[in-house]
């Protein structure tokens, strides 16, 4: 353990009682670990500290998460601030995120626009790209999910909970398909693995795909039906996909207030995510993708600019360069009849 650790901060656990105020604020709750919110002495940074609810084989998990939290760092990834190894336990301490993703999609009263879901998406996919590409060997996260994409008071989108994941064998390009008992949450869970048992990097990518879809939607990954019976998202969304129906599957807030063409672009490499592995897109075809989607944003946003200056008498004060700008016509064909 002492090894594993070795590259990060160990707190005493009355130091630990202090951080937490004798884990007086709850501010997550799993199935084998409560969340506690907490403040270092030192610069008041906020952390959140994870402690186990029993030892026994949840540890493994907790170790794995510690494994990984020392190998990678990237800031779309939660960071590993330190931990305690006394009084029996052992207690991780992380960097504090403000919000869940489910929690700000609940939301109703939170201006979540397209273009800030999209930053969203495009801050988790950056984080599983750089898993998946930029880790030698590679690590297949088998945790994404909007519970594990936190923000922070900036509204940056990160990776959290590590304790499902999985290094790959070493292997210059790919991480290597992976033998391993099924776990996970079942509605995100690839059925390629749930069926085979393999663990991929695609695996990944069809979590994703779900979190992608609840972004367009502003549903769960499990839907309530007209008829009162659970659905899979995934499938809730297909009919509607594949008649070309993307307003009928757009989260009403967004309805009229987004470029549709960008929200297809989506909803098609999510699509894609979700279908036969073979044809599954890698996490760099869905980082462009996203890009593309919110560079449709940005000229949704540009026309809307033009359109308010040429309502004007004048143009005083006005740079011309981004009047010619706006008022360009975006031209580019994104393949909007590709659902198919």
């Amino acid at each position: 353990m002492a090894l594993v650790a070795a590259a990060t901060h160990h707190f005493t656990y009355d130091e630990i009682l202090s951080i937490t105020k004798n884990f007086s604020q709850v501010i997550g709750v799993g199935g084998s670990s409560t969340v506690y919110y907490g403040q270092l002495p030192e610069g008041g940074l906020k952390v959140a500290v994870k402690k186990l609810k029993e030892s026994g084989s949840v540890l493994g998990n907790l170790l794995a998460e510690i494994k990984i939290l020392t190998r990678v760092h990237h800031k779309n990834l939660v960071s590993l601030v330190g931990l305690c190894e006394e009084q029996d336990e052992i207690i991780l301490v992380s960097e504090y995120m403000a919000r869940s993703l489910p929690e700000i999609l609940k939301d109703t009263n939170n201006e979540l626009t397209w273009r800030k879901r999209l930053q969203i998406a495009l801050d988790a996919a950056t984080g599983l790209e750089y898993l998946h590409t930029g880790c030698r060997p590679a690590i297949i996260q088998r945790g994404i999910k909007t519970a594990n994409i936190l923000l922070d008071d900036n509204m940056q989108a990160k990776l959290a909970d590590f304790g499902l994941s999985k290094a790959g064998l070493v292997d210059i390009t790919e991480c290597s398909a992976y033998q391993t008992k099924i776990d996970g949450t079942l509605e995100y869970i690839d059925p390629e693995y749930l069926y085979t048992q393999t663990l991929t990097k695609k695996s990944d990518v069809y979590s994703f795909g779900v979190v992608l879809f609840e972004l367009i939607t502003g549903k769960p990954a499990i839907v309530i039906t007209e008829t009162n019976e659970k659905c899979d998202l995934t499938r809730w969304v297909m009919p509607m996909l594949m008649r070309g129906n993307i307003e009928s599957l757009l989260d009403p807030l967004l309805k009229g207030r987004c470029n549709i063409q960008s929200v297809w672009e989506v909803a098609v490499i999510a699509k894609t995510a979700i279908q036969d592995p073979t044809g599954r897109p890698d996490m760099p075809k869905i980082l462009s993708t996203l890009k593309a989607g919110l560079s449709m944003e940005t000229w949704l946003d540009m026309a809307s600019v033009s359109e308010m200056m040429t309502s004007r008498s004048s143009y005083d004060g006005i740079p011309h360069n981004l009047v010619a700008a706006a008022a360009s016509p975006f031209t580019e064909n994104f393949g909007l009849a590709i659902l198919s």
